[in-house]
């Protein structure tokens, strides 16, 4: 009894450290792992990864708001 006591608390803090550990970045979208404000990593690869938790912080960006800007401003400068 004891032993389950001390267990579930340990299996709970394994499982929470996994959770806030790991991010998917998308085939839409780009990951930068911010670590106290300072970037990090940037991820470009569609994916599992891992980060540091409670360290460091995950930014996803959509890329079709970059490629979309990129061609409105294409055809601007055509005009």
């Amino acid at each position: 009894m004891k032993a389950g006591k001390f267990l579930l608390p340990i299996i709970i803090l394994i499982a929470a450290t996994i959770y806030f550990s790991v991010f998917i970045v998308k085939e839409i979208n780009q990951a930068i792992v911010l670590q106290f404000g300072d970037p990090k990593r940037i991820i470009s690869k569609p994916g599992i990864n891992f980060k540091i938790p409670f360290i460091q912080n995950v930014v996803l960006l959509i890329l079709l708001n970059f490629i979309y800007l990129l061609e409105m401003k294409e055809l601007q400068d055509q005009d």
